[in-house]
C-alpha cells in the first residue's frame, strides 16, 4: 500500500509540473509564429490580430516565449464568471439567491471584473465594510421606522408587475379600482390633482398629458433604481433592497425613443417633464425624490429651479446623481442649493472610474457592479437571470442614499431636511476626501446622532469666477453652514493653490457659531497677470476638516484688443436664438483651403414660403473695421445643409455651393446651386442640379475636390469616402463578374448641366483595379482595398491633383500604393508611404509648422496602428507624401481608450501630435528622441437619454510670430452656456490661462475662430446693451 501511495504522488506532481493551460501571444510581427502548438486566435484579419496566436502552455513554455526576441506579450486566458461580480462564499444573511452579489448593500469581499479592452479584463477585490451598512444595520433602522414612506423614482419608469416589486408599487386608491389597479380607460379625476387615474404614478412622456396612467419601464433603469430602494427581501426570488417600508412612486420622464428625434423627445421637453414630475411627486406626498438624471447648465431653466426649490420647502429630500464622465464639472440638478449629490465607489472603496468629483458632490456610495431587478420583458446584458441586471453609474448610487434618506424620514418624521442630511454626512464624515466628494462614503450605523463638528463650505455653483480687467481682482462669496451643534471660537483657513494668485484675507475666526446657522465669507482675490493659468484649486480647512474645490478663472470678452464690427440693421433680429442654449443662425461660411484673409458668416431668413440667404463679409483691416452684406438673388425653397467656399470654375476667383433639401409630399432631393462671390449664379439659368443619393451618402470627413469637364469647362466635384453600391456607369460590364454588395469607394458628385442632374461616380472602378492588377502583378487571391484619399491642398486643389491610397493583400502580406488623380482622370500610380510597416487606418488631418517668421497651415495625412485600445504608434506626413513625424502612442490610462489622431503641429525641434480619448485630449511633445504625453480631461455630460453634451475642440494657433504655439480652441457653451478658451500646447504640457479663457455674458453667442491674416481670434455675435435690437461681432486675438 505504501509504494502505491508514493507511486500516485509521484504521478501527482509529474501531472501537476506538466499541466498545460491557455495562453494568448502577440508576435512582433505577422508570420513570425513556428511552433505547432500554436494556432490563430481568429481568422479576422488586421494589423493586430494577424499577429495574435493561442496555445495551452505550460510554464517552462511561457517563460521561453517571454525570452524570445519575436514575442511581444504572453497573456493568460482567465476563467471568468457568469457575472461580472464573483460573490464570496461566506455565509449569506439572507433567504434571497441573488443576495450574494448584492456588495453594495454587504462587501463579504466580492469581487468584480471589467474589461479594460477587447481581450483583457481587470479584478478588483472587495473590502469589507464598503457597503451602505449591511442588512444587520438597515434591519434595525428600519424597524424604528413609524411607517412607510414614500419615494418618487423620476427615471424611465418602473416594471410595476415584477415579482420582487409589486409590492412596493405605490397605490394611489382614490385613483386605483377595487382590487388596487389601474382602472380600464379612466374619464374622471378623482383625486383632482389633473391627473386621470393615476394608480401607480404617471407617465409624463405621453404627449396628450392624459394617458399617463401606466408609467411602464421600457429602458430598464427606472426599474433598476427601485429594486435597489426597495426589493422584498426573503422572498426566495432575487435580491433586497434598502428597506421594505419605502413605497415606490413611478414617474416616468423618459422612454425609448428619447434618443430620436421623433414629437417631444428633445432635451427642452424633457427638462420640461422633470420639473412637471418634481411637482407631482411633491403633491403626491412623496418624502424623498430620486434622481438619477442632469444636465448640463446651457439647459438649466429658472422653472426647474423653482420646482426643485418648491419640493425643497415642502421638506422634501431630493437626491440626485453626480454624473458618469469622471468629470470636476458640477451638472443639474446635483449642483442646485439644498440637493444632496450622490458620486459612486467601486467594491474596493475607490472613486468609481467613471464617477464624476469635486466639491459639488456630497457623498459616495456603491456604484459599480449593482445587481438589482430589470423589466422581465426586456433581456439582460449582463446577468443571466430574467428579472435582474447588473449596472454601473452614479444612478445606482444616488438610490442608495435615498433609501438612506426615506429610512431616517420613518424614523425622524418631524426633522427637516438638514437634520436628515446632518446624520447622512455623519455617516461619510470619516470616509472625508476632499478631492473626490464633501463628506466621501456614507455607511450607515445605528448612531444616529449627527457629529459635533459639521462644519461646511457650500460649493454648490460658483465654478467660474471673472477676474475684472480694471484691476485684475475677483470676488467670491463663500457660505458655510453648522450642522452639529453650536461651536465656539472656529477657525477657518483659505488656501488658493496656484502660482500668481493670491487672497487679501485667508484666516477667518468666528467666536460662535449657532448650530443651523450659516455665516458668509467674502473672499477677495487678485492675479498678478493674464497669463496666470485659469484654473485652480481653493482648500478650505474648517477645524480638522479639510475641503476642496475647483474654480476656474474668465475674462470678459472686453478690452482694448477687441475688435468691434457693427452688423447690419435691417433684419437682423433673426440671427439670435430664441431658446437658451442654442446656437446663433450666423454660420461660418466653410472654407476649404482658407482662401480668404478674413471669415465671412452667412445666415438664413425664412419666411412662409421660402428662404433667403445673406452673407456678411467683415473687412478687419480697415480702421474702423467694416462690414458687407449680399443678399442671394434666388431664394432657397427648402432646408439648407451646407454652405461652401470653393474656386468652383477653376477661375481663381471664390465661388460659393448652396445645398439644401427640398421635402413635400410629392418629392425629396437635394438641390446644388453653384453661385459666383457675388451670390448671383454661377452658370446662369442652369446653376441649379438636382441630386438624389441613390448609391451612397455624402461624408465630409474624408474629401477631396476633383476637377470634373462639362460644357461649361472644368467644375470642381466633391469627392468622398464611404460604404456604397457602384454606380451602374462604372459597374464592370463582364456578366461573369458578380455584384458585390456595398463597399468602400471612393465617390464623386458629377455634375450633369444638360440634364440638371447630380451623377454619382466612383473613381476605383473596374478599370483602375485593373491597372494596378496588371502593375503589381496581382494573383487572382489578393484583393485591393481603396484606404482613402490623401489630404489635398490648396497648390494641389488648383494644380488639379488628389491622391487616393491603395492596399493589397494576399492574407499574410499587405502592400500600398498611391494613385495621382491628374486632369481628365488620368492616374499615375506609386508605392504609397510607408508600404511595409503596419497601419491600420489613415486620415486627413489639419498640420501647422510654426516659426518665427510666420505660420504656415497645410494638411497632411495622420496614420495610426493600435496594438490594443491604448498602446500603438501614429505618423503624419504631408501633402506630398514626405514625412514629418512618428510617435510612440502610449496612453497611460488603459481603460480610456484612444478614440483618434486630430492634428499635429512642429515647431523647430520640437512635433505635437493631439489625440483624443473617451475622457482626455492628449498631446504627445517630441523632442529629438525623446517624447512626453500630456493629458486634459473633456468636461462632458451623459445624462439626458440620448444626448451628450461635450466640449468642442478645433485646432489653431495660439499667438503669432516667436509666440506662436499649437493650441486647441474649446467650446464649453454646451455645458454650462458662457465658456470658451484655449489649450496651448508646449513641452511642459496643455495649459490654459487667463488671456484666452473667456466668459460670454448672456447678451454674447460664441461663433467659430477665425483665421485673420495668420493670426486666430475668438468671435462672437453681442447684442448691444446701449442700443437694443442693434447687433455687434466682436473679434479677440488668442495669446
Amino acid at each position: 500500500m505504501r509504494s502505491l501511495i508514493l507511486m500516485l504522488a509521484c504521478f501527482s506532481s509529474l501531472a501537476l509540473a506538466e499541466t498545460r493551460q491557455d495562453y494568448v501571444i502577440l508576435y512582433k510581427e505577422k508570420g513570425t509564429a513556428r511552433d505547432k502548438r500554436l494556432t490563430r486566435f481568429t481568422p479576422y484579419r488586421s494589423g493586430y490580430f494577424d499577429r495574435l496566436y493561442q496555445g495551452k502552455l505550460t510554464d517552462k513554455e511561457v517563460a521561453s516565449l517571454k525570452r524570445r526576441r519575436d514575442v511581444q506579450k504572453v497573456e493568460g486566458v482567465h476563467e471568468i464568471s457568469f457575472t461580472s461580480i464573483i460573490p464570496n462564499q461566506a455565509q449569506a444573511f439572507s433567504q434571497d439567491p441573488l443576495y450574494k452579489w448584492q456588495w453594495g448593500v454587504q462587501n463579504q469581499g466580492q469581487s468584480t471584473t471589467s474589461d479594460i479592452d477587447d481581450i483583457r479584463s481587470r479584478r478588483v477585490n472587495g473590502v469589507s465594510g464598503i457597503d451602505i451598512g449591511g442588512p444587520q444595520t438597515l434591519n434595525n433602522l428600519e424597524e424604528q421606522m413609524k411607517g412607510d414612506v414614500l419615494v418618487a423614482v423620476i427615471d424611465s419608469g418602473v416594471d410595476i408587475e415584477h415579482p420582487d416589486l409589486k409590492e412596493a408599487i405605490f397605490k394611489n386608491m382614490a385613483e386605483c379600482d377595487a382590487e388596487g389597479r389601474v382602472r380600464f380607460r379612466p374619464t374622471d379625476d378623482r383625486d383632482q390633482n389633473g391627473h386621470i387615474g393615476d394608480c401607480h404614478g404617471w407617465d409624463f412622456t405621453k404627449d396628450n398629458g392624459k394617458d399617463g396612467q401606466r408609467p411602464f419601464d421600457d429602458q430598464g433603469h427606472g426599474s433598476h433604481l427601485a429594486g435597489i430602494l426597495s426589493m422584498q427581501r426573503d422572498n426566495s426570488l432575487g435580491g433586497r433592497g434598502v428597506s421594505q417600508k419605502i413605497k415606490i412612486l413611478p414617474i416616468k420622464v423618459s422612454h425609448g425613443q428619447s434618443s430620436g428625434s421623433g414629437p417631444g423627445v428633445t432635451p427642452e421637453s424633457f427638462t420640461d417633464r422633470v420639473a412637471k414630475a418634481i411637482l407631482y411627486a411633491t403633491k403626491m406626498g412623496a418624502k424623498v425624490i430620486n434622481l438619477s438624471l442632469g444636465w448640463p447648465r446651457s439647459l438649466d431653466t429658472a422653472y426647474l429651479r423653482e420646482a426643485v426649490q418648491e419640493a425643497l420647502r415642502k421638506n422634501v429630500l431630493i437626491v440626485a446623481a453626480a454624473g458618469n464622465n469622471h468629470s470636476e464639472s458640477p451638472i443639474f440638478p446635483c449642483a442646485y442649493q439644498g440637493v444632496l449629490c450622490v458620486g459612486a465607489v467601486s467594491v474596493d472603496g475607490n472613486l468609481a472610474e467613471f464617477s464624476n468629483y469635486g466639491g459639488a458632490v456630497d457623498v459616495l456610495a456603491p456604484g459599480e457592479q449593482i445587481l438589482s431587478t430589470y423589466p422581465q420583458k426586456l433581456t439582460p446584458s449582463f446577468f443571466s437571470v430574467v428579472g435582474y441586471e447588473i449596472k454601473n453609474g452614479t444612478s445606482q448610487a444616488a438610490p442608495f442614499i435615498s433609501g438612506l434618506g426615506a429610512v431616517l424620514r420613518g424614523i425622524f418624521p418631524d426633522y427637516s431636511l438638514d437634520d436628515l442630511k446632518a446624520i447622512i454626512f455623519s455617516w461619510g464624515l470619516k470616509n472625508n476626501q476632499a478631492r473626490e466628494s464633501i463628506f466621501g462614503l456614507s455607511r450607515a450605523t445605528l448612531d444616529l446622532r449627527p457629529a459635533d463638528f459639521l462644519i461646511y463650505p457650500n460649493f454648490k455653483e460658483g465654478e467660474e469666477l471673472e477676474v475684472s480687467l480694471t484691476d485684475l481682482s475677483f470676488q467670491f462669496p463663500l457660505s458655510l453652514q453648522n450642522l452639529g451643534i453650536d461651536q465656539t471660537q472656529v477657525e477657518i483657513k483659505v488656501e488658493v493653490q496656484a502660482d500668481g494668485v493670491s487672497l487679501e484675507q485667508d484666516s477667518f475666526s468666528f467666536e460662535e457659531w449657532k448650530h443651523g446657522e450659516t455665516k458668509a465669507i467674502h473672499l477677495l482675490g487678485h492675479v498678478r497677470e493674464l497669463q496666470v493659468k485659469s484654473q485652480m484649486s481653493l482648500r478650505v480647512k474648517v477645524g480638522a476638516l479639510v475641503f476642496q474645490k475647483r474654480i476656474v478663472l474668465v475674462r470678459g470678452f472686453e478690452g482694448e484688443e477687441v475688435m468691434r464690427l457693427d452688423l447690419p440693421k435691417t433684419g437682423i433680429n433673426y440671427l439670435v436664438p430664441q431658446k437658451k442654449g442654442h446656437a446663433s443662425q450666423l454660420r461660418t461660411v466653410q472654407d476649404f483651403y482658407r482662401s480668404s484673409h478674413s471669415p465671412e458668416y452667412y445666415a438664413i431668413k425664412t419666411t412662409p414660403t421660402s428662404s433667403e440667404l445673406f452673407l456678411f463679409r467683415p473687412d478687419l483691416s480697415t480702421n474702423p473695421p467694416s462690414m458687407r452684406m449680399v443678399q442671394a438673388t434666388n431664394p432657397i425653397v427648402g432646408r439648407l445643409l451646407n454652405f461652401y467656399q470653393l474656386d468652383l470654375n477653376y477661375d481663381g476667383t471664390n465661388d460659393y455651393l448652396m445645398v439644401y433639401m427640398v421635402q413635400n409630399q410629392t418629392q425629396r432631393h437635394l438641390v446644388y446651386t453653384y453661385l459666383d462671390s457675388n451670390l448671383r449664379p454661377l452658370f446662369g439659368s442652369q446653376s441649379s442640379l438636382i441630386f438624389t443619393p441613390d448609391v451612397a451618402v455624402f461624408d465630409p470627413a474624408h474629401m477631396a475636390i476633383l476637377p470634373v469637364r462639362t460644357k461649361f469647362g472644368l467644375v470642381a466635384a466633391l469627392g468622398f469616402m464611404a460604404q456604397g453600391k457602384i454606380p451602374t456607369p462604372d459597374k464592370n460590364p463582364d456578366p461573369f463578374i458578380r455584384e458585390e454588395g456595398p463597399s468602400s469607394h471612393f465617390y464623386y458628385l458629377s455634375p450633369d448641366f444638360e440634364k440638371g442632374i447630380i451623377v454619382t461616380r466612383i473613381v476605383d472602378n473596374y478599370k483602375l483595379l485593373q491597372e494596378l492588377t496588371d502593375r503589381y502583378q496581382l494573383e487572382w487571391q489578393e484583393k485591393i482595398l481603396i484606404v482613402g484619399p490623401l489630404y489635398q491642398s490648396k497648390t494641389l486643389f488648383h494644380a488639379h491633383k488628389a491622391y487616393l491610397q491603395f492596399e493589397m493583400s494576399d492574407g499574410l502580406q499587405i502592400r500600398r500604393a498611391t494613385v495621382e488623380l491628374g486632369g481628365n482622370f488620368s492616374t499615375k500610380t506609386s508605392d504609397g508611404p510607408l508600404s511595409s510597416l503596419p497601419w491600420a487606418g489613415q486620415l486627413s488631418i489639419p498640420l501647422t509648422r510654426l516659426t518665427n517668421e510666420g505660420t504656415q497651415f497645410f494638411g497632411g495625412t495622420g496614420y495610426v496602428s493600435m496594438q490594443n485600445d491604448t498602446l500603438g504608434s501614429a505618423a503624419f506626413y504631408g501633402q506630398n507624401g514626405e514625412a514629418l513625424a512618428r510617435f510612440s502612442l502610449q496612453h497611460p490610462l488603459e481603460r480610456d481608450h484612444v478614440l483618434g489622431l486630430l492634428a499635429g503641429a512642429s515647431r523647430g525641434v520640437s512635433s505635437y501630435l493631439f489625440y483624443q480619448t473617451k475622457n482626455n485630449l492628449g498631446v504627445i511633445v517630441k523632442e529629438g528622441g525623446r517624447q512626453q504625453t500630456h493629458l486634459h480631461s473633456i468636461d462632458r455630460v451623459s445624462f439626458l437619454p440620448g444626448q451628450v453634451f461635450n466640449e468642442l475642440f478645433y485646432p489653431v494657433v495660439s499667438g503669432a510670430g516667436a509666440d506662436a504655439m499649437p493650441a486647441f480652441y474649446v467650446d464649453a457653451t454646451q455645458l454650462n452656456a458662457g465658456r470658451i478658451y484655449v489649450l496651448k500646447a508646449s513641452p511642459q504640457g496643455l495649459e490654459s490661462n487667463l488671456q484666452a479663457s473667456i466668459g460670454l455674458s448672456q447678451r454674447c453667442l460664441a461663433l467659430n475662430p477665425v483665421s485673420v491674416h495668420n493670426f486666430y481670434h475668438f468671435v462672437a455675435l453681442c447684442a448691444k446693451e446701449s442700443t437694443p435690437g442693434e447687433f455687434e461681432m466682436r473679434f479677440l486675438p488668442m495669446k
